[in-house]
C-alpha cells in the first residue's frame, strides 16, 4: 500500500493546529529537506509521495506522518548529512505538539495513518511469508517425489544390484534429511503466516474503528456530547451500559458500533466478553455479536478460548460456539488446537464439543498438520476415540490428493494402523470413483501393501454391490489382479446368495465377462448340493452364463461343468451345455465331448443330435475320428443320427464322403453290413383253398401283385431295412455303454479288493 492510499471523504486538515506550533515544526523541517538537494517531484517518486503533499508538509498546511519524518532523517544520513539524536528528538517532540494542538480530528488522522502503515507492513510480511511457504512446499513436493523414486530403486537394487545398494542408501538418507528439514521449515512458515494473519486482522479492525471515529468526529465538529465522544467513552463503559448504548444506535452507525464491540471483546477479560455477547444476543443484536466475536478469539490463550466455548455451549448459543471453532481452526496453530480439544474434554463438556473442534481442524488444515494433530490427540492427550472420529470425518470430506498425502504422512509417523483405518473408511464411505482413485494412488506410490490390505478387507467384508462398484472404478492396468482376488474369495467363502448377487452385478456392468467366469468357477469348485440354490437365484440367466463361460474354457472343464450339473440334479442344463459344445466348438473339442458320452448315457441323444447339426464336412470328420479311435459304435450312431431327415441322395453322398475320408486317412474299420439286394420272385397264382363266396371274399382281401407293384414293394422293404439298421446301431451303442460301465465297475471292485479270489475259485 502506498502512503497516499487514504480513506475517502476525509476532511482537510488545514488550520487545525495553532500557527506557532505547526509553523515552528515546518520551519525546522524545511532546511533539512533542502539539504537533500532534490525537488519535491524527484523525492516523491522515490518515496511514493506526490509533490503537492510534500509541499503541504513543508509549508505547514499539513502535519506529516511519522514515516515521512523517519524516511527524511534516513535519507539525510545516507547523503552524508546525519541529524544528531538531540535534533531528532526535538523534531519528534515538535510533531507531537502540533498533533495535540490540531484537535481530535488531527490525532485520529495521525493514528489512522500510523495504523494503515502498520497494516501495509503486515500485508507485505504476509505476502513474503506466503511466497516463502509456496517455495518450500514446492521444494518439499519435489523432494518427496524423489524420495519415492529412490525407495522404488532401493527395492529393485536389493534384488538385482546388491552392490549398488550402499550408494543408493547414501543418497536416500541424504534426500530424507532434506525432506525433514523442508518439512520443519514449512511448519515454521505456516505458524508465522498464521500469526501474521491474526495480527493483520487486528490491525485492520483498528483501522476501521479509527476511520469511523475520524469521520464522525470530523463531521460533527468539536461539539460536546457528539457521537464520536460518546463512542470513546463507551470503550471503557460497563457491559450493561455498553449493551444499552448498542441497542439505541441507528443503522447509520452500525459499522462503527461493530468495531467498538470488536475492540471491547478483544481487550476485556473473558467473563466480560461472554457477558457482552450474551447480552447482545438477548437484546436482539446477534448479527453484531457474531461479527465482533472473531476478534475476541484472536490472541486469546487456549484456556481463555476454552472458557468462551464452554460458556456459549452451556447457554445453548451454538451459533456463537461455531464461530469460535471456525476462528480457532483458521487462525490457531495445530498444537493449540490439540490442547483446546483436550481441555474441552477435561472440562466435562459433551464429547461432541471437543470432537467438533478436532474434526473441523482435520477437514480444514493441511494434511501434514492433520497427521500431527491426530498423533497428538491419540498419544499425548490419550483421546483415541476423538482421533478415530477425525479419521472418519477426513475420509468423508477431504479430496483424494489430501487423503493420499495424509495416508502417507501417517505411515511415515509410524501410525500404520491409522493409515489403514483411513483407507478402509474411504472405501466404505466415499463414492466408488474416489475409492478407486485412492487405491490406484497408493498402488502407484510406495504404499502398495497398504492398498492390498485395504482391498483385501473389502473383499472379505464388503457388500457385493460395493465391491463391484469399486472394481469397476479401478483403472484397467491394475484391476485384473483385484478382480481375480475377488472371484477367488467369492468361490471359496461367500454364501450362495452373495455369489448370485455378485454374478448379477458383474453382468450389469462393463465387467460382464467376469459374471460368466464366476458362475463357471462356482459350478466347478463348490458342492453340487449348492448348485440348485444358485440356479434358483439366477433362474433363466444361469444357462446363458454357463454357456458363455464354457465356450472359452478347455473342453475338459466344459465336460466337468456338465458332470457337476448332472450330479446336482440339473440334468437338462448339463445336457444342453454338452449339446451346445458339440454344436459350436471345434471338431477336436466335439470329438472329446462325444468320447465322454459313456459316462453320461442320458445325454447321448441330445449330444448326437447337436453333433449332427454341424456342417457335413465336420460330421464326416467326426465319424472318421471316432472310428480311428476305436469308437465304431458311436461313429455309427452319429452317422445314423446325421442321416435322419436327409433324402436318399443326401444320405448316399454322406456315406460316400465318409468312405472317401476313411480311404484318405487309411482307417481299417469293421464295415457296416450293407443292405442285401432284394429279389422279388414272380408271383404265381395261389391255389384256392375255398370255393364259392368264401373264395370270392379272400380274393378281395389278398389281391394278386402285378409287375407294376414291384417298385413300391422294394421301396417299402428298403425303408424297413434302414429302420432295422438304425435300431441295430442304437443297440450296439447301448451295448458299448453297458460294457464300458461293467468294465468300470470291475475296475473299481478290483481297486477296492484286489486280493479277493474269483468266485468259485
Amino acid at each position: 500500500m502506498s502512503h497516499e492510499e487514504r480513506p475517502e471523504n476525509l476532511p482537510a486538515l488545514r488550520a487545525k493546529a495553532p500557527v506557532s506550533e505547526r509553523e515552528t515544526f515546518a520551519s525546522r523541517l524545511r532546511p533539512l529537506f533542502q539539504e537533500l538537494g532534490v525537488s519535491y517531484r524527484v523525492y516523491g517518486k522515490e518515496r511514493h509521495y506526490t509533490a503537492s503533499v510534500i509541499s503541504r508538509y513543508l509549508n505547514g498546511e499539513r502535519i506529516p506522518e511519522a514515516r515521512f519524518l523517519v524516511d527524511l532523517l534516513q535519507d539525510l544520513a545516507d547523503a552524508g548529512r546525519p541529524v544528531d539524536e538531540a535534533d531528532q528528538a526535538d523534531l519528534l517532540r515538535l510533531r507531537e505538539q502540533a498533533l495535540r494542538g490540531g484537535g481530535a480530528v488531527q490525532v485520529l488522522q495521525a493514528q489512522l495513518e500510523e495504523t494503515q502503515l502498520e497494516l501495509a507492513d503486515c500485508r507485505l510480511d504476509q505476502a513474503r511469508l506466503a511466497e516463502q511457504l509456496g517455495e518450500r512446499e514446492d521444494a518439499l513436493g519435489l523432494v518427496e517425489q524423489r524420495l519415492r523414486a529412490l525407495r522404488s530403486d532401493r527395492d529393485q537394487d536389493a534384488h538385482t544390484h546388491a552392490e549398488q545398494l550402499a550408494a543408493r542408501m547414501t543418497e536416500y538418507l541424504r534426500v530424507e534429511r532434506d525432506r525433514d528439514q523442508l518439512r520443519e521449515q514449512v511448519e515454521e512458515l505456516r505458524e508465522d503466516l498464521l500469526r501474521e494473519r491474526a495480527w493483520a486482522l487486528r490491525v485492520e479492525e483498528q483501522c476501521r474503528l479509527l476511520l469511523w471515529q475520524l469521520r464522525l468526529t470530523a463531521g460533527q465538529g468539536p461539539r460536546e456530547g457528539s457521537f464520536g465522544t460518546l463512542m470513546s467513552s463507551m470503550d471503557r463503559a460497563p457491559i450493561g451500559e455498553l449493551v444499552g448504548f448498542a441497542a439505541q444506535v441507528d443503522d447509520r452507525h452500525l459499522p462503527v458500533l461493530t468495531e467498538l464491540l470488536r475492540s471491547v471483546g478483544r481487550d476485556r477479560p473473558v467473563s466480560d466478553a461472554v457477558a457482552l455477547f450474551v447480552a447482545l444476543h438477548e437484546a436482539g443484536k446477534p448479527q453484531q455479536a457474531e461479527a465482533a466475536l472473531p476478534a475476541a478469539v484472536l490472541g486469546r490463550t487456549v484456556p481463555e478460548v476454552s472458557d468462551l466455548v464452554s460458556a456459549f455451549t452451556e447457554r445453548g448459543l451454538d451459533g456463537y460456539t461455531a464461530t469460535v471453532v471456525r476462528t480457532v481452526v483458521e487462525h490457531h496453530a495445530w498444537p493449540d488446537i490439540a490442547e483446546l480439544v483436550a481441555d474441552l474434554h477435561t472440562r466435562g463438556l459433551t464429547p461432541t464439543t471437543g470432537d467438533t473442534v478436532a474434526a473441523a481442524a482435520a477437514v480444514y488444515r493441511p494434511p501434514q498438520e492433520v497427521a500431527a494433530l491426530l498423533v497428538e490427540l491419540a498419544t499425548v492427550h490419550e483421546l483415541p476415540l476423538t482421533a478415530d472420529h477425525c479419521l472418519e470425518t477426513v475420509a468423508r470430506e477431504r479430496a483424494v490428493p489430501d487423503l493420499l498425502a495424509l495416508t502417507e504422512r501417517l505411515a511415515e509417523l509410524g501410525r500404520y494402523a491409522d493409515a489403514r483405518r483411513l483407507t478402509a473408511q474411504v472405501l466404505r464411505l466415499r463414492s466408488a470413483a474416489h475409492a478407486g482413485d485412492v487405491l490406484s494412488g497408493l498402488q502407484r506410490g510406495w504404499y502398495g501393501r497398504l492398498a492390498n490390505e485395504t482391498f483385501d478387507e473389502l473383499v472379505h467384508q464388503g457388500a457385493p454391490a460395493r465391491l463391484v462398484d469399486v472394481l469397476t472404478a479401478l483403472d484397467r492396468e491394475r484391476s485384473g489382479a483385484r478382480i481375480e482376488q475377488a472371484l477367488r474369495h467369492a468361490v471359496s467363502a461367500r454364501p450362495v446368495a452373495e455369489v448370485a448377487d455378485l454374478v448379477r452385478r458383474f453382468d450389469s456392468t462393463q465387467l460382464e465377462v467376469h459374471a460368466a467366469d464366476l458362475a463357471a468357477r462356482f459350478v466347478l469348485h463348490r458342492s453340487p448340493a449348492e448348485l440348485p440354490e444358485l440356479a434358483s437365484a439366477l433362474s433363466e440367466d444361469l444357462p446363458a452364463l454357463l454357456s458363455r463361460a464354457a465356450r472359452s474354457r478347455p473342453v475338459p472343464e466344459h465336460i466337468l461343468i456338465a458332470r457337476q450339473l448332472h450330479r446336482s440334479g440339473l440334468h437338462s442344463l448339463g445336457i444342453a451345455l454338452l449339446a451346445d459344445a458339440v454344436r459350436s466348438r471345434s471338431s477336436t473339442d466335439a470329438h472329446a465331448v462325444l468320447t465322454a458320452l459313456p459316462d453320461l448315457p442320458e445325454a447321448a441323444p441330445a449330444v448326437l443330435a447337436g453333433a449332427a447339426d454341424r456342417p457335413t464336412t465336420s460330421v464326416v470328420r467326426l465319424v472318421v475320428d471316432l472310428r480311428t479311435h476305436g469308437q465304431a459304435s458311436l461313429a455309427d450312431a452319429l452317422l445314423l443320427t446325421a442321416e435322419k431327415g436327409r433324402g436318399p441322395i443326401a444320405v448316399t453322398e454322406l456315406r460316400q464322403a465318409v468312405e472317401a475320408e476313411e480311404a484318405r486317412v487309411g482307417v481299417a474299420r469293421r464295415t457296416a453290413p450293407a443292405p442285401a439286394p432284394l429279389t422279388v420272385p414272380t408271383p404265381t397264382p395261389a391255389r384256392p383253398l375255398t370255393r364259392g363266396p368264401a373264395k370270392h371274399a379272400r380274393s378281395k382281401r389278398t389281391p394278386t401283385l402285378g409287375a407294376a407293384d414291384l417298385p413300391a414293394q422294394n421301396a417299402r422293404l428298403i425303408q424297413e431295412l434302414e429302420t432295422t439298421r438304425e435300431l441295430l446301431a442304437a443297440a450296439h451303442v447301448q451295448l458299448d455303454l453297458e460294457t464300458a460301465r461293467r468294465e468300470q465297475a470291475e475296475a473299481r471292485l478290483q481297486a477296492v479288493a484286489p486280493s479277493l479270489a474269483p468266485l468259485g475259485g
